[in-house]
């Protein structure tokens, strides 16, 4: 039996048409279903707020980590991309 604090509990809530359309959406775009598209958000509103545990901050560090990644190629690519136009004679434009 899971710990009472991991059991999943019925909310019942009401949302307007168009949000729920949207979270509709959204759990089909990220292949999940609109419970777990609720829960991911839920989850995620929480990241970095006063009640930070150890996950959110892993979550945090990991995604900080994404992030630093992401920056480094666009200034590779940049930097791949000026190097290109200055063999070619061309003026930098940046």
């Amino acid at each position: 039996m899971a710990p009472k604090d991991e059991e999943l509990r019925p909310v019942m809530t009401r949302l307007p048409e168009k949000l729920r359309r949207r979270l509709e959406k959204a759990a089909s775009a990220n292949q999940r279903s609109m419970n777990a598209e609720i829960i991911y958000r839920l989850e995620e509103s929480f990241v970095g707020g006063p009640l930070v545990g150890a996950q959110g901050w892993a979550l945090m560090e990991e995604r900080s980590q994404d992030r630093h990644r992401e920056i480094l190629r666009a200034l590779h690519q940049l930097y791949v991309e000026a190097n290109k136009r200055a063999e070619n004679g061309e003026e930098d434009k940046s």
